[in-house]
């Protein structure tokens, strides 16, 4: 004990004011310079501490504890250093240096390896600039997300975020504004979106949120869900799952839109196929439709009928043979070039064409046909349709009427015959009864004897109009180019002069027609002729050809100075043996409109007749006009 306190003895010791021979002015400087270094070093620490407290995120505290303790333990030695210039307390102040130098060493060594990362870090100047650099991108992200609020907000997009782990929920202002609620108005909780779905739809959407979290499967549902009135709207989510560290999912966010719309116009879309569909299947024409490949998209009930099939996957080419197509002879058959579903899918148009289909085990059938391209928007053409009419019992009874005719006209040939021979030999034997009795004949039997001759003429000129009209008929085939004028020409050289009682006749520019020559002749004849017949006879008569046209048709007339008809009876003068005038005044049978207006309507156009009594007539017959010598 007493060695020990022999340490601490300043018994041998004397006071280092001693030293500086106690003169005042070199003491108090040093006690003063020692004083104010202390306090200096003690002041130092509590920033290093007040810093270390307050700036952990540093990792430099242990440093930083280090730097304080040999600080105070630096200003401890000045301390020291003042105290022993009056008390020799040596032996204390060389413990505290001894601590120091400890702590200085400890700090030396934890200071070096620090001098890489210090060397490494940024300067201050570097600092500002990135911090200028941070400033504007936080700027530009605040404008940038700015834009995208507005584009979302516009969109009709909502958002959410889904903590998975806590079950927490967060909705955008869209996403509740979607549903009708305002914010705080919904607990923000994945039980709350669970609820509100539609509960049909629930269990779908769970298993594809499951999926989704379990394998990552692409998350993009439809779905209902429930508003604030009660209502269900559709909507559309998309989102996606992000994983911890551990693979395991954490957090999932995505977006919500509002589809009602877009669902109400599918829906709407759906409709109109199914009675666009249930129309095509029950309309009595077939109707075929196939892509720009061929292949067949629709063939409705009745081409299921006409076919006896359904229609399959085959190659256009094979068309014709599979599916029984012929021609209109119902024995060639019919040609791929010729099909017109092919050919509308080569873009052509086909107004009318018919074919015959004649499947095994069933019975032949016939259709006109009218098939066309089919384009989109843009004007591509995305396949063709065909429609198919049948004309089978249409064609069946021309047949029969054809045949009819025939056996018609060759009776109206015999029964002609059988008629007018009875005829001829009344009337010879009239005049041969008038020789006979020669100039014993009075007054009165001169009479009788000529009235059965004219009874008898009359009636033989009546049954040969009867047999022209019965048996009117022109070329056979498809009408041609005509000279309306060359018609008439070739009316004047059949009609004598004297027949022609020095008429005038005067011209317009007559357009040329689709007409067969012979009928239109015979027309032209029968109207000249009564303009002539129905003529005063103290009038010269005057024969007008007119002609007006639209391009499409043209409407030919032949109008006279005679006495003209009552309107009221312009329909009755077109029928067989119409008379308006007696025979004593003007000859005829009442055949000749009839025959013109049978002619006309055979060429496949009309005749009317204008003008009032005493006005003259001006009939009038429209027929289609020739374009470039092509029938259009």
């Amino acid at each position: 004990m007493d060695s020990l306190l022999q340490f601490f003895s300043t018994d041998n010791f004397m006071p280092h004011g001693h030293c500086y021979l106690w003169l005042p002015h070199i003491l108090w400087l040093h006690v003063a310079s020692d004083a104010l270094i202390a306090m200096a070093y003690f002041a130092i620490p509590l920033a290093l501490f007040r810093l270390a407290r307050r700036r952990p995120d540093f990792g430099l505290n242990r440093t930083i504890y280090l730097f304080v303790g040999f600080i105070i333990l630096c200003g401890l030695t000045h301390v020291m250093e003042i105290y022993t210039i009056w008390e020799p307390v040596y032996f204390q102040q060389g413990l505290i240096k001894a601590l120091t130098a400890i702590v200085s060493v400890a700090t030396a060594i934890a200071v070096w390896p620090l001098l890489p990362k210090l060397v490494a870090a940024p300067s201050l100047s570097q600092l500002e600039k990135a911090n200028a650099k941070l400033e504007r991108a936080n700027a530009a992200l605040k404008v940038s997300e700015a834009r995208l609020e507005l584009a979302v907000n516009a969109g009709g997009v909502g958002l959410w975020d889904w903590d998975i782990k806590t079950g927490e929920d967060w909705f955008s202002k869209v996403w509740l504004a979607h549903l009708g609620y305002q914010p705080g108005e919904v607990d923000y909780h994945f039980s709350t979106w669970e609820a509100l779905l539609h509960p049909e739809d629930r269990e779908r959407v769970m298993k594809e949120l499951d999926a989704h979290i379990e394998t990552g499967a692409a998350y993009k549902p439809q779905f209902r869900m429930r508003t604030k009135s009660g209502d269900y709207i559709w909507v559309e989510a998309f989102g996606e799952a992000s994983r911890d560290e551990q693979g395991a999912p954490a957090r999932m966010a995505g977006t919500l839109i509002d589809i009602t719309a877009q669902k109400q116009r599918e829906l709407e879309n759906e409709n109109n196929r199914l009675f666009l569909q249930s129309v095509l299947e029950n309309v009595q024409d077939g109707i075929v439709a196939c892509d720009e490949q061929g292949k067949l998209t629709l063939f409705n009930f009745a081409a299921r009928r006409a076919h006896g099939m359904d229609a399959h996957e085959i190659d256009p080419k094979e068309w014709c043979t599979y599916y029984d197509l012929y021609e209109p002879d119902g024995e060639t058959p019919l040609a791929l070039h010729r099909a017109p579903l092919f050919r509308a899918m080569k873009g052509e148009m086909i107004e009318c064409q018919e074919i015959v289909i004649a499947p095994k085990d069933l019975p032949v059938r016939r259709f006109l046909v009218k098939a066309m391209p089919l384009s989109n928007a843009e004007g591509k053409q995305i396949g063709a349709v065909a429609a198919l009419h049948e004309v089978t019992v249409e064609r069946e009874r021309e047949e029969a009427l054809r045949r009819s005719n025939i056996e018609l006209e060759q009776f109206a040939r015999v029964a002609s015959h059988d008629l007018q021979e009875p005829l001829r030999k009344l009337i010879t034997f009239s005049e041969f009864l008038k020789e006979d009795l020669g100039g014993v004949l009075n007054e009165r039997v001169q009479a009788d004897i000529d009235a059965i001759s004219d009874s008898a003429s009359r009636m033989k000129q009546l049954v040969s109009d009867i047999l022209e009209l019965s048996r009117l008929k022109g070329n056979e085939g498809p009408p041609e180019k005509v000279s309306p004028r060359a018609c008439i020409e070739t009316v004047m050289l059949r009609l004598s002069e004297g027949s022609l009682k020095g008429a005038e006749f005067s011209y317009e520019e007559l357009p040329d027609v689709l007409a067969d020559a012979t009928l239109l002749t015979q027309v032209y004849q029968n109207l000249i002729v009564n303009a002539l017949k129905f003529m005063p006879a103290n009038r010269r008569p005057k024969i007008s050809f007119t002609a007006t046209t639209d391009g499409r048709t043209v409407v030919l007339g032949v109008k006279d100075n005679g006495i003209g008809i009552d309107p009221e009876l312009e329909d009755y003068v077109f029928q067989p043996l119409s008379r308006l005038h007696s025979r004593d005044d003007y000859e005829g049978t009442g055949i000749g409109l009839a025959i013109c207006k049978k002619a006309i309507e055979r060429m496949g156009g009309r005749i009317w007749v204008a003008g009032g009594d005493d006005e003259g007539a001006h009939f009038k017959f429209e027929l289609k006009a020739a374009v470039n010598s092509a029938i259009d």
